[in-house]
């Protein structure tokens, strides 16, 4: 295994403990998703442990790593988005 490939493997298993943290201690990841989104910030950090559990998982997966560009831009995407529609909701 090249270096890179051990790296990735482990950033890959960072990434899926800390999406599994997000079902285990909930209650340490609301804060963060209530900035993003204030109305339900339990049920995203769901979603959330949900995705990076995903995106971890396809980090270490030879035949899936294409996909783990497309799922980081996504889940970038949807937290910037939301936490910026927040930002600017609040302000009104």
């Amino acid at each position: 295994m090249s270096q890179f490939n051990a790296h990735r493997q482990v950033v890959g298993l960072l990434v899926t403990g800390i999406g599994l943290a997000h079902f285990a201690f909930p209650k340490s990841f609301d804060p963060i998703n209530q900035l993003a989104f204030p109305k339900r910030p339990r049920r995203y950090t769901y979603i959330n442990g949900g995705i990076e559990t995903v995106l971890g998982l396809t980090m270490m997966t030879p035949a899936a790593r294409g996909a783990y560009k497309v799922i980081g831009f996504g889940y970038a995407c949807h937290m910037l988005g939301n936490l910026v529609r927040a930002r600017v909701s609040a302000g009104r």
